[in-house]
């Protein structure tokens, strides 16, 4: 509840940079599942099982009053009555489950390494083998490349507008991770041990904080305005409703990705999980190429049919033009620009 609610009044909040301010919250977000184990083995043992609840729970109490009595509110948006028919709306718009699916597959490769990395670690470096702070460190990297690099990718998505872009950067950069991490076949020949190296553990595992954290930002910053360009309100209520569909995305995906990773691993090597997960992410990129390619189609031959060239005032709008720019991995417009160049002055 509190993921959404923030992602929610970050939107309301910081709407001209909904992209910066959802990179600030998953800088914070990083840190906790950085520091959280850490934190948590060391209050274990000094004080036993309980004393990490007995600190986190005062901590939590404390930051939910400190919150009630300083967040924003505004009288207008308590009016707002929930839209219950606005999910199904949000789902027939392609991008936006498309999108989502980026966030699905990449949490699906992260937590499918949770309980196989170790093992694979070990197969390929034995200096490894009962050092359990190596292997730690190798879970770690990933969420600390996260946390570094998040807040960047938020800004300068929107410096650019590049959403979709960025969207199929961090696919692909996530896929190149899984590939680093455990070769897939025939890539394994290449190695002496047939399985990989140390370093590319450690290097994919570093990728691919980077890659989730280029997808993220650009998602939920992206469908805030395709929902919102196909005239859905541009309110908290809708904001609410596209942060609970990206909980529920990488909720998921953490949730499917154990039992995937574990299935394929205790019948094939792992490079087969690799190649699994190296698929999964370069498919989904391969569809929003496509989605991109389909609609840049539909939008030049509505141009052409439309007579933008000869500057027809009835046809151009801002929208339609806009939203397609948008699609088409390019910056939106201004409006004086779009009605200087295709509105005809009375």
């Amino acid at each position: 509840m509190s993921f959404t609610s923030n992602y929610a009044l970050a939107t309301r909040e910081f709407r001209d940079n909904t992209a910066t301010a959802y990179g600030f919250l998953e800088t914070f977000a990083g840190l906790g599942h950085v520091l959280g184990p850490l934190i948590g083995g060391s209050l274990y043992q000094l004080g036993g099982f309980g004393l990490s609840f007995f600190v986190s729970a005062p901590l939590t109490i404390i930051t939910a009053t400190v919150a009630f009595f300083t967040l924003p509110t505004e009288k207008d948006e308590q009016e707002l009555s929930s839209d219950y028919g606005q999910l199904i709306k949000l789902a027939k718009i392609p991008a936006i489950p498309l999108e989502h699916l980026a966030v699905w597959v990449g949490y699906i490769g992260l937590s499918a390494l949770s309980p196989t990395l170790g093992g694979h670690y070990e197969s390929v470096d034995s200096s490894v083998q009962g050092n359990h702070i190596m292997i730690g460190l190798a879970f770690a990297l990933c969420g600390i490349f996260y946390t570094c690099s998040v807040f960047l990718f938020g800004y300068i998505t929107d410096k650019s507008n590049h959403y979709k872009l960025m969207i199929i950067t961090g696919l692909v950069v996530t896929a190149l991770s899984f590939t680093f991490i455990g070769p897939w076949e025939p890539l394994t020949d290449l190695f002496p041990n047939n399985k990989g190296t140390a370093w590319g553990v450690i290097l994919g595992n570093c990728l691919s904080g980077i890659g989730c954290a280029c997808i993220n930002v650009a998602v939920l910053a992206d469908c805030v305005n395709e929902a919102v360009s196909h005239g859905l309100p541009d309110n908290i209520v809708t904001y609410g409703n596209l942060s609970a569909i990206f909980d529920t995305s990488m909720g998921l995906g953490s949730f499917i990705g154990p039992f995937i990773g574990a299935a394929i691993v205790e019948h094939n090597p792992f490079s087969t999980l690799s190649a699994v997960l190296t698929g999964l992410c370069l498919g989904e990129a391969g569809l929003l190429v496509l989605y991109c390619a389909i609609v840049f189609a539909v939008f030049k031959r509505r141009q052409y049919k439309s007579g933008y060239r000869s500057i027809d005032g009835n046809n151009a709008t801002y929208s339609d033009t806009n939203d397609a720019k948008g699609t088409l991995l390019l910056p939106p417009i201004p409006y004086p620009a779009i009605q200087k160049q295709y509105v005809q002055s009375e």
